[in-house]
């Protein structure tokens, strides 16, 4: 079953997917070229048959994204049903830990929404699970510069920005929303209710841009305009790894 598996993981490589097959014990099994992509001179060879803690113990996660990651694909197997998770993956290239800003070239910091579903066999047994991620976005060095409050930017858009004087939250809030990330997910990132969230669309961001209406598409498209789409609060880039509620 599993050979038949990894065959048709092999034949959807044409459509550039991020996907990692693990056994019940967290032995990876396959891994698409999209997802190889995140680590920095791996092959398929050197990831098969190596576990999450391994990579870490190599240098290509961190111990809290390697048990984060781990956590995720228990609760797959415990409970036989996705678990869904915002995962922020930044340069692996200097072994970047989330504790420093990263300036590699090129510096990664990617944004994914990843699936982890659990492959259930005849007998109702988890042979195996599959993360599968969707990309929201990369970074190049060239194109950003650092602002005083922990944000990394492009240098044309850092002053705009700047002179508006957003809350760290505020920025985390909108760079989440503009990436097509609901209210309802963007409160279970950071443990709040969707009220509280909707109380700072409309309270304190709507106002900052000069909004006069509370709509969540008019202020992600003068949030965009001014160029927030492409700046990540580094306070982002240190959660690593969030769950969220199930669908």
């Amino acid at each position: 079953m599993l050979t038949n598996v990894i065959e048709f993981l092999k034949a959807q490589e044409v459509f550039g997917l991020y996907q990692t097959l693990y056994s019940p014990e967290g032995v990876i099994l396959y891994s698409s070229n999209k997802a190889l992509s995140l680590l920095y001179a791996v092959t398929l060879d050197d990831l098969c048959g190596k576990t999450l803690f391994d990579l870490s113990a190599l240098g290509y996660l961190s111990d809290d994204k390697a048990r984060s990651l781990d956590a995720a694909r228990k609760t797959v197997i415990t409970t036989k049903q996705l678990a869904r998770y915002i995962n922020i993956v930044a340069c692996t290239k200097c072994n970047y830990t989330g504790s420093q800003v990263c300036y590699c070239n090129p510096f990664q910091a990617i944004v994914l929404e990843a699936n982890h579903y659990p492959l259930v066999d005849e007998s109702g047994e988890v042979f195996a699970t599959l993360e599968q991620s969707s990309r929201y976005n990369k970074f190049s060095v060239s194109d950003f510069s650092k602002l005083s409050d922990g944000v990394i930017c492009r240098d044309s858009d850092a002053n705009q920005v700047a002179q508006i004087n957003f809350t760290q939250r505020e920025l985390e809030i909108l760079y989440l929303l503009i990436n097509k990330i609901s209210q309802r997910d963007v409160a279970a990132f950071f443990g709040v209710s969707r009220g509280t969230i909707s109380k700072a669309i409309t309270a304190q961001i709507s106002r900052k841009l000069g909004l006069e209406s509370n709509d969540q598409e008019s202020i992600i498209k003068k949030a965009t305009d001014m160029g927030i789409d492409h700046m990540i609060p580094r306070t982002l880039v240190k959660q690593g790894l969030v769950l969220l509620a199930s669908r």
